[in-house]
């Protein structure tokens, strides 16, 4: 954010977007949200940009560590994917207007550095960022996203060095963020109701 900031010459301090969400979509957002129950808690699997999504098997281990923990969990899908068809919940093609309005009812949403991590921020909800190929300023406006990165010297690197033909398949810093290491961070900013000792015993 703030690279392209200089290279553009903007120099309007960074700002929360407005967001409008109508009545009937809110309505049928808290019905939702209390069909599925509480802590909710969002996860976003997908990603257009390959580099940027987390490995598929990884959000599924982590939404039945969730589910574990006692959270509420959806994933949600732009379009039907059978990788995470073993998982409890899911739905696909909801407008976002009403994942907007969702995400109002939510402890928490997690998404790859993608537009629903994005809009969670706009929105004001806690949200985790996992973040590989990019860096966290592009979240600088945005004080609800928190990134979580694996720390690997390449982390970041957005098609600099060391960013090579191999990257474009899966960045090597998000297969080293694992979803154990997701997982506490959740809980934490969840307000997850299990104790200190389930959380430490289902990590080691």
């Amino acid at each position: 954010m703030d690279y392209l900031r200089d290279f553009l010459g903007v120099t309007t301090p960074l700002a929360r977007p407005l967001l409008t969400i109508c009545p009937e979509d809110q309505v049928l957002a808290a019905q939702r949200a209390r069909e599925l129950g509480s802590p909710l808690v969002l996860l976003f699997p997908q990603s257009i940009w390959k580099p940027r999504e987390w490995p598929a098997n990884y959000w599924v281990e982590l939404a039945w560590k969730l589910k574990g923990h006692g959270q509420a969990v959806l994933l949600m899908f732009q379009n039907e994917d059978p990788r995470f068809k073993n998982t409890r919940v899911f739905q696909w093609n909801t407008r976002i207007p009403q994942i907007a309005a969702l995400m109002r009812h939510a402890a928490l949403v997690i998404g790859n550095d993608s537009f629903p991590a994005h809009l969670a921020g706009t929105v004001g909800v806690p949200t985790l960022a996992l973040m590989g190929p990019t860096r966290a300023t592009v979240f600088s406006h945005i004080p609800e996203v928190e990134c979580l990165t694996s720390n690997m010297d390449c982390t970041g690197c957005h098609f600099q060095a060391p960013f090579r033909a191999a990257c474009d398949q899966g960045c090597m810093s998000l297969y080293r963020l694992f979803p154990d290491d997701v997982l506490k961070r959740a809980l934490q900013k969840s307000g997850s109701r299990q104790s200190t000792s389930l959380l430490s015993t289902d990590l080691k």
